[in-house]
């Protein structure tokens, strides 16, 4: 097979070029808008995603995932979109054009990712305040199904409770006896249903008031490259704590 190349002209070499790139820093660090990943100078597409390189213009072509933006648009008055990409990195296309309608008078948006898991996603994000305070109501929703749960467990001495055992237990028994637990099961559903639509709705301007704030801070740093790696980005570790 191969080995009949070794030490010769034909033997295989990796590609250098792959290494070098990730090796060598570019020389302009054009960020792409569609992955955040640093670009090299004057290539047509963005080594990593493939998106086309903006040069500085804005470019839309038909695919909207390919939809690249201008860096300087401003996001706000003093944080422009390339500063939100550094900040984002994963998916700053689509949190910079959430961003620009939420300038525009838009006051909401919807974020499927914080309608799904809020604690995790606010905290993937670094926005610990917001994930420990939703972390926080939640063990509160599931504390209050505590006494329906024990109510039932201690009637029945049993730990695997069926729908059919439950619904005979409610038939039998007069309301008031477990009135209030089921009440506090019906508050503790709609606490946690209200926890993960209203995280959805105010997700992006939440997340947006702390991409700004770290944009600034990075600004005024004396180390903007630390200060980058701790402000920006996404944190895995804390996502799986939440």
């Amino acid at each position: 097979g191969m080995d009949q190349f070794h030490g010769t002209d034909k033997e295989y070499k990796k590609p250098e070029i792959v290494a070098g790139a990730e090796e060598k820093e570019p020389q302009n660090k054009e960020i792409c808008l569609r992955c955040g990943k640093k670009t090299v100078e004057n290539s047509k597409f963005c080594p990593y995603c493939g998106a086309p390189n903006m040069n500085g213009d804005f470019k839309s072509v038909p695919f909207g995932n390919f939809t690249v933006i201008d860096g300087n648009t401003p996001i706000e008055d003093d944080v422009t979109a390339e500063d939100v990409a550094k900040v984002v990195m994963l998916n700053p296309l689509r949190y910079i054009e959430k961003f620009k309608k939420l300038k525009g008078g838009h006051k909401l948006s919807f974020n499927w990712a914080a309608l799904l898991v809020p604690h995790g996603w606010f905290a993937f994000r670094k926005m610990y305040k917001a994930s420990f305070l939703i972390t926080s109501l939640k063990i509160i929703a599931n504390i209050l199904q505590l006494p329906l749960l024990l109510q039932l467990t201690y009637i029945m001495g049993s730990n695997s409770l069926n729908p059919s055992e439950m619904l005979k237990y409610f038939a039998e028994n007069p309301p008031e006896v477990y009135f209030l637990p089921s009440l506090l099961v019906f508050i503790s559903f709609i606490l946690t249903l209200s926890i993960h639509i209203l995280s959805a709705v105010f997700a992006d301007k939440t997340y947006k008031t702390h991409v700004v704030e770290a944009v600034r801070k990075i600004k005024a740093s004396d180390d903007p490259d630390a200060s980058l790696r701790k402000l920006g980005g996404l944190s895995t570790l804390g996502f799986m704590i939440a």
